[in-house]
């Protein structure tokens, strides 16, 4: 069990209040290649916080791979910023997850780009996929409640 707040004299197990964030991961982001010959990605950002909305993102390609056009979005609105994905939520944005064991609301983003081909060494192709990607979060609107850890009762024996 955690150590007691100083201020308050209660546990909290979940760390991320105390700026000790171990894998405080506040939205992940899957890459789904629709044809990586034709160059055509889909990217699905989830928001994974204990903080709340996330409201914009922007997700920046791997050196060697070059975003050349988005052709659409669902979950919000996006534009190509210095080849750089840039991304607005919906609404009041993507919804928080009712548990950070789980995601919660999530936006999708179909685009192209060129670089990340496969090579064929002349008996098969080779592809080592998309390494080096990152996604920063540039705005989220805090929740004013606690967004739990896990649910009790539901798969995890309490």
């Amino acid at each position: 069990m955690a150590d007691p707040d100083p201020d308050t004299g209660v546990s909290n197990p979940d760390t991320a209040d105390s700026g000790v964030r171990v894998c405080g991961c506040d939205a992940e982001t899957i890459l789904h290649y629709i044809n990586v010959f034709a160059g055509k990605y889909e990217l699905v950002i989830y928001n994974t916080s204990g903080i709340g909305y996330v409201n914009s993102v922007n997700w920046l390609p791997p050196n060697g791979m070059t975003v050349t056009d988005i052709t659409g979005s669902t979950g919000g609105s996006c534009t190509l910023d210095s080849g750089d994905i840039s991304c607005t939520a919906s609404g009041l944005g993507l919804k928080p997850p009712k548990c950070t064991c789980e995601t919660g609301g999530h936006m999708t983003v179909s685009f192209t780009a060129t670089g990340d081909q496969p090579v064929f060494n002349g008996s098969w192709w080779i592809y080592y996929g998309v390494n080096g990607s990152y996604m920063q979060i540039t705005s989220m609107t805090p929740v004013p409640w606690y967004i739990p850890s896990f649910i009790p009762g539901k798969n995890n024996g309490v």
